[in-house]
């Protein structure tokens, strides 16, 4: 059986790398194959190439030599020996659609969302109880290495704390794995105008925030509409931005409106084409449809707000010229999102008695929703709450028994 590795694993090493010379052939394959791996599902290749190379030595392994098995989890052989009984069907096929996943984070959005990302991902690898609330330093970029390592190579493909950006060059397999929460723009430019104009460093240094994570500027949750005005044209497009990669803020002014209206459309071209979008005002919802989507349990631990606000406010009711880009995003998205809910059946009922049972009484509870059906204006029917159709409208007003509040910071 060595001899047999040691055979695949040269061949794929002098096609996808080299090994040092302290390495054994069978751990050189194994890394340089999960490379392969996770190359392939990002749509990117270490050369001019693309992943075709990489998918290709992975392939003729697989069909050369039988007893060498590929999955989402891994590298792993069986057979040819009686300790080396062959995987269940469910070891074999491993993770879940969305992974590796690329976790993008937009200032504001919903840095809690990171549980249940962590949670789907990771499974019984990470305590029931456990929440995120920073995956980890973007600085030495390690976190992503870190969280692998710990709940199994090729789950994330980035996972890191910050505000980080999509690469512009992402192919359309690289973005079918990122993970997003988009959040109304008046409520995210509020609350970071009061997160000590977070995001904004020119404004920081001007009215003298020497830190945007220290002790709120404006502790009593008033809102000066002058700075709130430059403050908002600092950060009014940063959900575009983002998506298109560039940085959250307009750091050295505004770009012309032509430019503004290409990088909308850009951005707005790249949305769909996302993994996950949710939508910080449902957030509910949201989880449960990850875990629609996605599998995985649904645990209490991901409706835990890891970064509750500091101070209480009111959202600014800003023009909507003041933020046009983002509102085109968030309207999309809440689109996108009103038409998941429809194709995967979720209503608070089912998101009650079906996807997160344990925390039902968030959701209305399963038998209060069997006797009385739910309040949700039309987006449900009777006690069945069977899914009719959902809009971004109706999604304004959506509410039943028992609905949590969630105060993003």
């Amino acid at each position: 059986m060595n001899l047999l590795l040691s055979a695949v694993f040269a061949r794929v090493c002098s096609s996808s790398g080299t090994c040092s010379k302290d390495e054994s052939a069978s751990s050189c394959g194994v890394s340089l194959l999960q490379s392969a791996l996770r190359r392939s599902r990002l749509g990117k290749s270490d050369g001019d190439g693309g992943s075709e190379s990489a998918e290709s030595g992975v392939a003729h392994a697989a069909l050369e030599f039988p007893n060498f098995l590929v999955s989402r989890k891994g590298i792993r052989t069986y057979g040819g020996g009686e300790d080396n009984d062959a995987p269940e069907a469910s070891q074999v096929e491993g993770g879940h659609a969305i992974e590796p996943i690329y976790y993008l984070h937009v200032p504001k959005c919903g840095s809690s969302f990171a549980t249940a990302v962590a949670h789907l991902a990771c499974g019984d690898k990470i305590d029931r109880e456990s929440t995120v609330d920073e995956p980890g330093n973007p600085v030495d970029h390690l976190a992503t290495q870190k969280w692998n390592k710990k709940c199994g190579d090729g789950r994330f493909a980035r996972f890191e704390s910050g505000h980080e950006p999509l690469d512009p060059t992402m192919s359309d397999e690289s973005l079918s794995k990122v993970v997003m929460m988009v959040r109304e723009p008046n409520a995210r430019i509020s609350s970071g105008y009061m997160h000590n104009l977070h995001d904004c460093f020119p404004l920081q240094k001007k009215y003298n925030i020497k830190h945007q994570d220290a002790q709120p500027w404006q502790p009593d949750g008033e809102l000066d509409p002058s700075i709130l005005e430059e403050y908002a044209r600092c950060v009014h497009s940063c959900m575009t931005n983002m998506l298109i990669g560039h940085s959250c803020a307009y750091y050295r002014g505004e770009p012309s409106e032509e430019q503004q209206s290409l990088d909308r459309e850009a951005a707005l071209a790249r949305l769909p084409k996302l993994g996950f979008v949710g939508l910080t005002d449902q957030w509910d919802l949201s989880v449960c449809l990850w875990h629609a989507k996605f599998g995985g349990e649904c645990l209490p631990a991901e409706f835990r707000n890891v970064r509750p606000a500091r101070t209480q406010y009111s959202a600014a009711d800003l023009s909507e010229s003041s933020h046009v880009n983002d509102r085109a995003i968030y309207d999309r998205a809440a689109e996108l999102f009103a038409a998941d809910l429809a194709a995967h059946g979720v209503t608070p009922e089912a998101c009650a008695r079906t996807y997160c049972p344990e925390v039902a009484h968030l959701f209305g509870g399963s038998s209060l929703l069997q006797q009385e059906g739910v309040a949700c204006s039309g987006a449900c029917s009777g006690s069945s709450a069977l899914p009719m159709k959902y809009t971004p409208d109706l999604l304004k007003t959506l509410t039943w028994p028992g609905r949590m509040f969630y105060d993003e910071d």
